[in-house]
């Protein structure tokens, strides 16, 4: 059915697939530690992220007053990444400059980001001000990238955002990075 993203079996290739013989650009195969069950569950995970993302860019096309399967037919072999990060406690004081990750804005379409309790995202305002994202349990953190910034012309807006590790305690997020076909 129409905005029905593909399962993960699709999306994610064996490394001995011979979509990766050809050595694609933006293409690799994934490593997998030696832990029980943590490929099932990644994928499971990449699976239900893909599938909020396919929702989600059908509220896009929706809101842009375009039909609701209009971003389906670019999201057919997506860039799509999951990241497991973990920023170390930092120091009391940081030296200028020094945070967990620097300003910056996402380059594909959408980022959502699971955190856990600790918090750090920090995001900037239209008037150059940085908040403390709130950290709500049981939620995701939407990021607007870039691509869909331009693809839409500038109606949805990518967010400056940076991480400032709070002093003293690990922060860990899952980050899934949902961007359109090569």
């Amino acid at each position: 059915p129409v905005g029905k993203g593909p399962s993960n079996s699709s999306l994610v290739p064996p490394p001995a697939h011979p979509h990766f013989a050809a050595n694609p650009p933006f293409r690799a195969s994934n490593v997998w530690p030696d832990i029980p069950g943590f490929r099932t569950v990644m994928l499971e995970y990449f699976d239900s992220l893909w599938q909020v993302g396919v929702t989600l860019h059908r509220a896009f096309a929706l809101d842009l007053g375009l039909d609701p399967a209009f971003f389906a037919e670019k999201f057919r072999k997506p860039m799509a990444t999951l990241r497991l990060l973990h920023y170390p406690p930092s120091p009391a004081s940081l030296a200028l400059g020094q945070m967990g990750a620097g300003v910056h804005t996402d380059y594909g379409n959408v980022t959502l980001l699971a955190t856990d309790a600790v918090g750090g995202l920090m995001v900037r305002d239209r008037d150059g001000h940085w908040l403390d994202a709130p950290v709500v349990p049981n939620a995701f953190v939407c990021n607007i990238g870039d691509c869909l910034m331009r693809w839409t012309n500038d109606i949805y807006v990518s967010t400056p955002h940076k991480v400032v590790s709070p002093p003293g305690r690990d922060r860990y997020s899952v980050a899934f990075f949902l961007d359109p076909d090569p």
